[in-house]
């Protein structure tokens, strides 16, 4: 059909060609080469087949002056083409172009190509598009440009409706969500503001009444949790928590669409986990509780924490340098605390998504690390915890130790048990050795276990064999990308001594 049309002589398009028109440029929009699932970036070629469809619709509407000719109906499939089209910026760019041309040519009498909410929200779709484009391309500036581009498309969607200049253009509360979505994407330093403005606006045009559907929805909020926690600005968990909070409060109403759901916790928590603040592990631990209480008490299957959730706050416990309690607990004790509750959350709850994994377990034995400047006594005391935890994480049957926990174990041995010790001595050894079996030595392990062993035992361990020539049953499950780093810092370190011959000699301060 689409040959057809654009062989057709202009004058001479019969009114099936006509009426089928706009349906084939659809289905050019919404192509088999759906962007949400290919491989490529962009996918031009089917727009184009609209833009050449929706030229020859132009030319025999001003041919026979058929206003039907190109309509409403054939602007938005072209409008929805370019947005799904992956052209970044330049899509975008086209889109908001053919709209204001829609906008214009219909202020001027011509009502039949008046843009209506889906014109406006393709347009929108569009810069949020490019705006995640460019926030996983790192171009932050460009990623700001295309959400004030998106905010300045609704705020002029939502003046032409509230004026009457076109009732057609109903902001929605979709419209709303794509504009705050490209902000909490941006990293810029201001979009938890805007995006808390945005909702501030839902909320009053929803208590106006004049526009339908625009209530704010859990979604909405999730967005502001998410820009909150994008930002490192001090005080930002602590809003992002206000805000949950918020949430909680409007959710014990009947009539209200807002509950707290995965996505705002999650958001929440690692926003205190990734502050700077000193009590960040104990809030996020705080956030993490609230979740599992919802989730066991009020049965809500939707709430159920995750693996990488219980990660994130036993690492932020781990990360916690310093050696005072917290709640009667030390940093290492709060963090096996955890596992202890995830393992717990998962065997008797029968919560699947929070099955504890080898990070989990590797993160409470980093934390026990933070004890090595303590006496004897408190050093042994938080060894016997890693140690035990590096035994059931050998033991377990859904998680295996990496070379990553191999390594983490190695260090706690050499920080936290007395030098030259018969069991610093046996454990690397055993350690070390089942690292070997286990196919998990690289280069930390073996600086990890040069740090733990005697030098007599390194030696008798390795023989002749060299750091940058281990033997392949060795190293087998060690990631590629590990071992390509180390060659990569090998080689750097190789390059650093031959521009500086004397940079790892002993220097003297004396004459």
């Amino acid at each position: 059909m689409t040959g057809q049309i654009l062989a057709t002589s202009v004058g001479d398009l019969t009114p099936e060609m006509l009426q089928a028109a706009p349906q084939v440029m659809s289905a050019w929009a919404d192509n088999p080469f759906d962007m949400d699932n290919s491989k490529s970036s962009s996918n031009s070629a089917p727009t184009m087949a609209v833009e050449r469809l929706m030229k020859r619709l132009v030319a025999e509407q001003t041919a026979t002056g058929n206003s039907d000719a190109a309509n409403t109906y054939a602007y938005n499939a072209l409008l929805h083409g370019w947005a799904r089209s992956g052209e970044g910026e330049y899509a975008a760019q086209r889109a908001e172009q053919i709209l204001i041309e829609m906008q214009d040519r219909s202020g001027a009498g011509n009502a039949s190509v008046q843009p209506n909410t889906a014109s406006f929200r393709s347009v929108l779709l569009a810069w949020e598009r490019a705006s995640s484009a460019a926030s996983v391309a790192r171009k932050r500036q460009e990623a700001t440009h295309a959400a004030q581009r998106a905010q300045r498309i609704l705020e002029w969607m939502t003046s032409l409706h509230e004026m009457g200049v076109n009732e057609s253009a109903t902001p929605t509360s979709e419209c709303f969500d794509i504009v705050m979505k490209a902000w909490s994407q941006s990293n810029h330093a201001d979009a938890p503001q805007i995006t808390e403005q945005l909702l501030v606006r839902m909320e009053q045009l929803h208590r106006e009444g004049n526009t339908e559907d625009v209530q704010p929805q859990t979604r909405h909020y999730n967005h502001v949790l998410r820009a909150w926690q994008k930002t490192k600005a001090k005080g930002s968990a602590q809003r992002a928590e206000v805000i949950l909070d918020h949430m909680n409060k409007l959710a014990t109403h009947t009539d209200n669409p807002i509950h707290p759901d995965f996505d705002s916790f999650n958001a929440c928590l690692t926003a205190w986990a990734g502050s700077d603040e000193n009590c960040s592990a104990r809030k996020a631990e705080s956030v993490l509780r609230k979740m599992e209480s919802a989730y066991k008490h009020n049965n809500n299957k939707d709430l159920e924490p995750d693996a990488v959730m219980y990660n994130i706050v036993i690492d932020a416990w781990a990360k916690v340098t310093s050696t005072a309690k917290t709640s009667g607990r030390l940093p290492y004790e709060s963090a096996r605390k955890i596992l202890d509750r995830q393992i717990d959350l998962h065997e008797r709850h029968g919560a699947a998504k929070c099955r504890p994994d080898a990070y989990g377990y590797t993160s409470v034995i980093k934390a026990c690390d933070v004890m090595a400047g303590r006496s004897q006594r408190q050093r042994e005391k938080a060894f016997r915890v890693a140690e035990t935890t590096f035994l059931e994480l050998c033991s377990s049957d859904h998680a295996a130790p990496n070379h990553v926990a191999y390594g983490t174990i190695l260090k706690a041995c050499a920080h936290l048990l007395p030098p030259g010790s018969k069991r610093r001595e046996l454990v690397s050894r055993l350690v070390f050795d089942k690292a070997c079996r286990d196919g998990c030595v690289g280069a930390m392990v073996v600086n990890r276990f040069r740090e733990a062993a005697s030098a007599g035992l390194y030696k008798e361990v390795m023989g002749n064999i060299k750091k940058n020539s281990l033997p392949y049953d060795w190293t087998f499950r060690v990631p590629k990308s590990d071992q390509a780093l180390h060659r990569q810092k090998r080689k750097k370190n190789k390059s650093l001594k031959a521009l500086h011959p004397n940079i790892n000699k002993k220097t003297s301060l004396k004459p």
